[in-house]
């Protein structure tokens, strides 16, 4: 089949890209090839058809028939790069969402005066503020 087809390749990467399947309670062999160029793909399928026909036709004495040639496919199998990105952006803001939900439950310190009261259940007499102005004074006034 290589010499028949002018393959550049060994039998065994051949036999790397062919895939045969039989669906389920059926007498049909399901033959597909996996590789770059279209029409190369159908070129392998339609010649393991071909070679299989011939196979049966010499072991079973009912003659066997293709249900359907392979044709090249003109479309790309692949996603396109656009519906990768946009899946990728919806996964990372779901990611972050995630996150920023979990910091925001998880985190259980006291950070304002109706926490106080919540967690400890008596009122709060009195609050220090931090005046960040004598912090800074106090470093500017040191001598070096």
């Amino acid at each position: 089949m290589i010499a028949d087809l002018d393959l550049d390749m060994s039998v065994g990467q051949l036999s790397g890209m062919i895939a045969i399947s039989n669906p389920t309670d059926t007498r049909i062999l399901q033959v597909s090839v996996t590789s770059e160029d279209p029409d190369l793909s159908a070129s392998i399928v339609n010649e393991v058809v071909e070679n299989g026909m011939q196979t049966v036709r010499e072991i079973d004495s009912q003659e066997p028939y293709v249900v359907e040639r392979a044709i090249p496919n003109t479309t790309n199998v692949g996603t396109s790069l656009l519906h990768r990105a946009i899946l990728g952006g919806l996964v990372g803001l779901v990611i972050a969402i995630g996150l920023i939900s979990l910091r925001f439950i998880l985190t259980d310190s006291i950070t304002s005066v109706d926490d106080v009261e919540e967690v400890l259940g008596t009122p709060v007499l009195a609050v220090v503020v931090e005046d960040r102005n004598l912090s800074y004074a106090k470093k500017n006034n040191r001598r070096k």
